[in-house]
């Protein structure tokens, strides 16, 4: 080979390893963007990666800048609906910080397996498994009435605390929410309706005089039906499992086995492909679980953040993200997943938000094979 086809061949491997320089006006493509993936991200539970990975490569961003740039603004995508959704009390949080954690302890595991597979074989991996789950997003399993405990029954004290749309989500009650309006429409009702009642509940007499509450009226009393804090509705949850596992710490974790053991699978392939938590976490919810769709999409979305976090941390060491864009995607994201998480999601009728799962694994996995 002459020297001259060596330094040209020297001159393209290194273009290779160099993202091209921003266009003017790059911000506002990149803004849409993040803004476009923010929302699906909120509506779905996915991340938005499939939205951020092709504005990367637009942007003539390389491999490894397209995957950690993408993975920060799925970060800050999944941190803005993980806060709406919380506040709504919407997300099974227990469950999410299960799965993300072990996701995040076991994501090194993959990014080793991955070294020793090409990244050609990778993404067709990911590609049939993103298609596979497509229809995942329309299954849903029936709840037995026989296993109904007195926290999921309509009507019963439980509905008037601040899990009480929680629990009926929780408990596969998907039409009773549907005939209240949604979960935003019946929270919203619910601390409508409270809050004239407690105003009348008590006489004149009554006022003057503190009374000793029952202990029913202590727990419908123990936190309004909507109280829109993260922090109350975290502490309340966790609360809430350990008092069923009878306050043993250990016991309350074995009751979260499954999360457990699902959190081991997201973190490989978090940790093998880049992406595709959020896909595992919706799909098994989907077919194994009796949620509703909308506190399926929260929960996935917060395992993916706490998941997200130590993938993040990786990218950042190892100067894989294009701090311009990844800001710009990464602010226009959390911005719309914040508002659609909480105000547009949980009105949107459940057959829908399943369709967006649906279409966002299709339109992932089909990306794969470019």
């Amino acid at each position: 080979m002459s020297a001259g086809l060596k330094t040209a061949t020297t001159m393209s491997n290194i273009a290779k390893c160099v993202s091209a320089p921003l266009k003017p006006g790059w911000w506002k493509f990149t803004s849409a963007t993040g803004a476009s993936a923010g929302a699906l991200s909120a509506l779905t539970g996915l991340g938005g990666a499939v939205i951020f990975v092709p504005a990367c490569k637009q942007l003539g961003m390389t491999a490894k800048k397209i995957i950690g740039t993408s993975v920060v603004a799925v970060t800050c995508a999944t941190t803005a609906g993980s806060i709406a959704y919380t506040q709504n009390n919407v997300t099974d949080i227990p469950a999410a910080v299960a799965i993300g954690a072990v996701g995040a302890a076991t994501t090194p595991i993959g990014q080793r397996i991955a070294k020793g597979v090409s990244g050609k074989t990778l993404r067709v991996w990911c590609g049939v498994a993103l298609l596979a789950c497509a229809p995942t997003a329309f299954m849903k399993k029936e709840k037995h009435e026989s296993t109904q405990d007195a926290d999921h029954i309509p009507g019963d004290i439980a509905e008037t605390r601040a899990g009480g749309a929680a629990a009926l989500a929780l408990a596969g009650k998907a039409d009773e929410l549907v005939a209240k309006g949604g979960i935003l429409s019946y929270l919203k009702s619910r601390s409508a309706a409270m809050a004239p009642a407690a105003a009348t509940a008590a006489t004149p007499d009554e006022k003057k005089q503190p009374t000793v509450p029952s202990v029913d009226e202590s727990s419908a009393g123990e936190t309004p039906a909507h109280s829109g804090s993260a922090i109350e509705n975290t502490k309340m949850q966790f609360r809430e499992r350990l008092d069923a596992a009878g306050g043993d710490y250990w016991q309350a974790l074995l009751n979260e086995k499954d999360n457990l053991i699902l959190g081991i699978a997201v973190g490989l392939l978090q940790g093998t492909v880049g992406i595709g938590g959020g896909v595992l976490v919706t799909t098994y919810m989907s077919v194994a679980t009796d949620m509703e769709v909308h506190r399926i999409c929260a929960t996935a979305l917060m395992a993916t953040l706490v998941t997200n976090t130590a993938v993040c941390t990786h990218h950042f060491v190892n100067g894989n993200v294009r701090l311009r864009v990844a800001a710009v995607l990464g602010a226009s994201a959390m911005a719309a997943s914040y508002v659609t998480a909480k105000n547009v999601s949980l009105a949107v009728p459940e057959p829908v938000i399943r369709g967006f799962i649906a279409a966002a694994l299709v339109a992932s996995g089909v990306s794969m094979f470019r």
